[in-house]
């Protein structure tokens, strides 16, 4: 024991020295894992886009009805949502484009990516987000999810509110028998394609758009009388209605369009798309297009409003 005392008295400056060493070491090798984990992680969450767990992001309850959907087809739909907010997040915006069905493409963004890139990735993805989702319906074969976006920092304080929370709907549906996605609130795109004749007015509804809170539909109207006809009488929003299977009503949002639109001169045909105040509801499907108050005489009503005027009702099957 002394001998070793003494050893270390005579070496104690040589001694202090490789603890020292080693002791720094222990510390740059501890430094290094340290920021290699943290680097390893920061790639996982720059470069993956996830729920918080994975019933979160696959669930299989449907909201509005306690539904519920099997367990392959909400991992087959998360995947899909999955991949297309990697993208977002990677700024891989073609691949994200090419995973919105063909009707997203052209009726969201006018089939151009720029479009895409400015008024949907660069708003919401302007830092990487993560996610949650909720099936809030589903029809047929189109599944509508509501997703909210959190800003990836909430990953490591586990908080879900924040002033940049971005809430959107998204709808995957089968496209060419490939899960393709609708986003920005839109359901659907539908031909329809029905016209009806009556009293020399033809009508032709060719489409419509379903979005989370509205329906828009295309249609055009062909005056084949003799005089100018009037399909809305001072843009009354009850003058075009659509009508339920319930037989509950929704007003028009005609106030959007010009009256020089819904004034129609004899051999002359008009071609607007009106909207209606109708929440997505797959229990409420629509069964007819009702005009309530086509006036057809125009130009006779502008000079006698206080007599009777002639009008027509027509009510087309969608």
């Amino acid at each position: 024991m002394r001998k070793l005392m003494r050893y270390f008295r005579e070496n104690k400056r040589k001694l202090l020295t490789i603890i020292g060493l080693l002791a720094f070491a222990i510390f740059i090798v501890h430094f290094m894992n340290t920021i290699v984990a943290n680097n390893r992680r920061l790639e996982e969450t720059n470069n993956s886009s996830y729920s918080k767990t994975d019933e979160q992001a696959n669930p299989t309850k449907v909201i509005m009805d306690n539904g519920e959907i099997s367990k392959e087809t909400a991992e087959n739909n998360g995947q899909i949502i999955k991949q297309f907010v990697e993208y977002c997040n990677q700024k891989k915006y073609q691949e994200a484009f090419q995973i919105l069905s063909t009707s997203c493409q052209k009726e969201i963004f006018n089939n151009d990516i720029n479009l895409f890139i400015q008024d949907y990735v660069n708003k919401i993805f302007n830092t990487n987000k993560i996610y949650d989702v909720l099936l809030w319906t589903t029809y047929k074969e189109k599944y509508t999810y509501q997703i909210k976006y959190y800003e990836n920092n909430l990953l490591a304080t586990g908080e879900s509110t924040t002033s940049n929370n971005i809430e959107d709907y998204i709808t995957i549906i089968k496209e060419n028998n490939e899960n393709r996605l609708n986003i920005k609130n839109f359901i659907s795109y539908e031909e329809i394609n029905k016209t009806l004749n009556k009293n020399d007015i033809e009508i032709t509804i060719h489409n419509r758009k379903i979005y989370k809170t509205y329906e828009k539909y295309n249609i055009t109207i062909k005056n084949n009388s003799a005089n100018t006809i009037s399909i809305s009488e001072d843009n009354n929003e009850q003058d075009i209605q659509l009508v339920d299977e319930n037989d509950i009503t929704y007003s028009s949002l005609i106030y959007e369009i010009p009256q020089h639109f819904l004034n129609i001169k004899s051999k002359y045909q008009s071609n607007i798309d009106l909207s209606f105040n109708k929440m997505y509801n797959v229990d409420r499907k629509v069964k007819n297009m009702q005009f309530n108050s086509i006036i057809l005489n125009y130009d006779n009503y502008i000079n006698n409003r206080s007599e009777k005027i002639e009008s027509e009702i027509i009510s087309i099957k969608i």
